[in-house]
This record gives structure tokens, sequence and C-alpha cells, in this order.
């Protein structure tokens, strides 16, 4: 049996005192399926706020997401954030590889997952080459 990991890391600086007891107040009045995102979402010493996942632990990047909307929608309308990602897994097996991002702002998001766009682009490449698949 092979382990699947998702690892990310990514950071929105200069947290004021304000934004600094919102994200402690929505962290702390989760639902008990979403309390996972305080191992993920921290404020550091710095002033900085840190969503990240490395290793044994499991996050879940449409959730840290979500949360970055909310915050900019309230405080930063005029700003935006990006999450990169990376699908890993324990074994060498095919197609458990890969990654994807997510830029957002207060009103849109936008998503590519590697996956989806090697595999269009490489039915692309080939139909401009005049490859078929019978070839």
């Amino acid at each position: 049996m092979a382990n699947n990991y998702i690892e990310f890391s990514e950071v929105i600086e200069d947290i004021t005192e304000k934004e600094e007891i919102w994200i402690k107040k929505e962290l702390g009045t989760k639902k008990a399926k979403d309390d996972y995102l305080n191992d993920f979402i921290k404020i550091d010493e710095t002033g900085t706020l840190r969503f990240s996942c490395i290793g044994d632990n499991y996050g879940e990047p449409v959730d840290v997401v979500d949360f970055a909307q909310k915050f900019l929608k309230k405080f930063r309308p005029e700003h935006g954030f990006y999450l990169c990602w990376a699908y890993t897994c324990s074994k060498p097996w095919r197609g458990e590889f890969g990654g994807a991002a997510a830029v957002v702002t207060a009103k849109s998001m936008r998503w590519l997952d590697t996956r989806e766009w090697a595999e269009q682009t490489l039915a692309e490449v080939l139909i401009d080459e005049n490859w078929s698949k019978e070839d």
C-alpha cells in the first residue's frame, strides 16, 4: 500500500491586529469537521499568516483557498493570493504525482490542475502534429 500526500506552503504577510483577531475567531468557531484548519493556518511571531501542510498531515487546498478568499473580502479586497500544491506518493505509482494551483481574489477564483493541463496539451499537440490515436 502507498501513502498519498498533499503538500503546500504559502503566506499572507503583515497581518494587522484587527485581522489577527478575526482570523483567530474564524478558526475558533469552525464546526468539528473543519477543526483541522487550525493545523494548517497559523499566525507566526512576525505577523505572517502561514498556510502550510507538509509530510504526513493532510490538508485540503480548497478549504485553505476558501478561507483566504473570506479574509480578502473582509480586509484586502484589492489584493490577491495564490496557493500551489503538490500531490505526492510514497511509491512511484503512475498517476499518483502532480500538482495544482489556485489564484484567488475577493471576487473570483481560478484553478489549474497539472494532470488536466498535461492531458489536454498533449491531445492538442498530437492534433497539431497530425498524429492520431491509431498511429
